[in-house]
């Protein structure tokens, strides 16, 4: 079993973060050396299936929220809409929903 963790990708301006982050992303390919998740070469994830998997567990966080959350959007909306793309709540139970996104946002105050 794999524990989670997160990877802080620090440096100057211009100096490939955020490339950096969208190809472990799979949003743009690398040119040569490969990127592997959990032993897996992730330029080997073709279906849509596997993606939606991998995205599952490898996230970008940008570092601004003003370009990142839509503003039309509640919080409420950003924090259910993985658990409903990801299947982590039942669609159609809205009760589970308010409860998963609730103690979510009571964990991280």
């Amino acid at each position: 079993m794999y524990k989670s963790r997160g990877l802080a990708v620090v440096g100057e301006s211009g100096s490939g973060k955020s490339t950096t982050a969208k190809m472990i992303a799979k949003m743009y390919a690398p040119s040569g050396g490969e990127i592997k998740y959990r032993g897996r070469d992730i330029q080997e994830i073709k279906s849509n299936r596997d993606l939606m998997q991998y995205r599952e567990g490898v996230q970008m966080v940008w570092q601004d929220p003003f370009g990142s959350l839509n503003p039309t959007h509640t919080i409420f909306h950003h924090i259910a809409r993985p658990l409903l793309i990801h299947n982590k709540v039942s669609k159609g139970n809205k009760k589970e929903l308010e409860e998963r996104v609730y103690s979510l946002l009571e964990q991280v105050a």
